[in-house]
């Protein structure tokens, strides 16, 4: 008989679930062990048990509880970020446009919770079935699989934008230092599609990184493509399950007529028109 008190805590969890605020549902999963000592097995049925009765999927309630047995990571100081990168005051996410309003509310989910979720995608299958694949190394010799991790970019003007952006896309700015000292954040060294790719703890690890390539202006050299440039253009921010909607500093699109139709729906919110960020030169 599981005491009431952590019942509904449990309850609690799963409407955090239902509403995707993830971080307070995992949060509340472990307290239920480590303050209340109730056992995983139990509290897995009583959670599943809840999220059913909240028609949330039972994929999307595993997440949660895998998330909610690792240990909670600590925010970093931003005292130890590079001199040279604090001159990088924003990093990007991409998105469809049509997803902007749950991202606003939720903020950004890592793939494995935003995939039972009604959105759209710009994303090659291809690609993210090689990303599904793999696994990021984490504190304690852990490893965790990189869908379970949200992403951003350090610099959005990158040969994925340049694919997508004739496909409806926004791109979201989000605050740095902000997102450097998130708890468990890492970073990569080149797109994490790539073989031979790493990823670095932050926010120290942003000195394995040259800011000079990853926020320069292009990947061409003498007019021809520098495949290895446009990799490391596309460094990556990863943060477990998801990234709160409050680092969210403002949403950039390509026309006037996209901003004039965006700032009608979300008229609080700071919407600009950045054609060169679109390639539109």
């Amino acid at each position: 008989m599981i005491d009431k008190d952590i019942l509904a805590l449990i309850r609690h969890a799963a409407d955090d679930l239902s509403q995707q605020e993830t971080a307070g549902a995992v949060r509340k999963l472990r307290e239920a062990q480590q303050r209340h000592g109730l056992d995983p097995a139990t509290l897995r049925r009583a959670f599943l048990l809840a999220s059913r009765q909240r028609g949330i999927p039972d994929r999307t309630t595993a997440t949660a509880l895998a998330a909610s047995r690792e240990p909670e990571p600590r925010e970093g100081n931003p005292q130890d970020i590079p001199d040279d990168w604090r001159q990088c005051t924003e990093v990007g996410f991409i998105a469809p446009s049509a997803n902007l309003a749950s991202i606003l509310a939720s903020g950004i989910l890592c793939h494995s919770l935003a995939r039972d979720i009604e959105h759209e995608s710009v994303a090659d299958a291809a690609i993210q079935t090689r990303r599904g694949r793999k696994e990021i190394d984490v504190e304690g010799g852990r490893r965790r699989n990189l869908h379970s991790f949200a992403n951003a970019y350090i610099n959005p003007r990158n040969a994925m934008l340049r694919r997508v952006r004739d496909s409806g896309v926004v791109v979201l700015k989000l605050s740095a230092p902000d997102i450097f000292v998130l708890a468990g954040a890492r970073v990569s060294d080149r797109n994490l599609a790539v073989n031979g790719a790493r990823t670095f703890p932050l926010p120290g690890g942003l000195a394995e990184l040259d800011p000079a390539v990853i926020l320069g202006p292009g990947w061409f050299d003498g007019g021809y493509r520098n495949e290895a440039k446009m990799q490391v253009m596309q460094a990556e921010i990863l943060v477990p399950d998801s990234i709160p909607a409050r680092l969210i500093t403002r949403v950039c699109v390509r026309t006037k007529e996209e901003a004039d139709s965006l700032r009608g729906q979300f008229p609080t919110f700071r919407i600009d028109v950045d054609s060169d960020l679109f390639f539109n030169l």
